[in-house]
């Protein structure tokens, strides 16, 4: 993944890591700080600072490929939402790397983002809305 400069439309870093194609990004902020999410056919969603070009994380666990990911605050947390091909979604914390929840949708996840109160998961037969419970996490 290569970080252009929207001024100069010079190349700014190439994060490197990803083993395969690509399918899913997106910003997220812990402290003060805006990171980036990708993740592709590798089935691992990695987490990176623009600034340095350093990775932060690799989150690993889905066994197929992660076609989208987002991110969401529950009870002003920032947490990392994947969905896979392997009939999955999953919520991880990208400080720590840890999967927290594991949630089986018996299709393909191709789609992933948070609603008030639900994480709305895009499948292959249909979308699905997951309830978030205030005491998780």
């Amino acid at each position: 993944m290569r970080i252009w400069g929207p001024a100069t439309g010079q190349k700014r870093a190439v994060l490197e890591g990803d083993t395969d194609w690509l399918r899913s990004v997106c910003a997220l902020s812990l402290g003060s700080k805006t990171l980036l999410a990708a993740a592709g056919d590798d089935g691992t969603a990695r987490i990176w600072d623009p600034g340095t070009g350093q990775q932060r994380a690799a989150l690993q666990g889905h066994t197929g490929g992660i076609y989208g990911l987002c991110s969401l605050t529950l009870r002003g947390q920032v947490l990392l939402a994947t969905a896979s091909d392997d009939g999955s979604a999953r919520i991880w914390d990208p400080a720590t790397g840890r999967c927290l929840l594991t949630v089986p949708v018996h299709h393909a996840a191709l789609a992933v983002c948070q609603a008030p109160g639900s994480l709305v998961i895009g499948l292959r037969a249909g979308v699905l809305a997951v309830e978030l419970n205030p005491a998780f996490g």
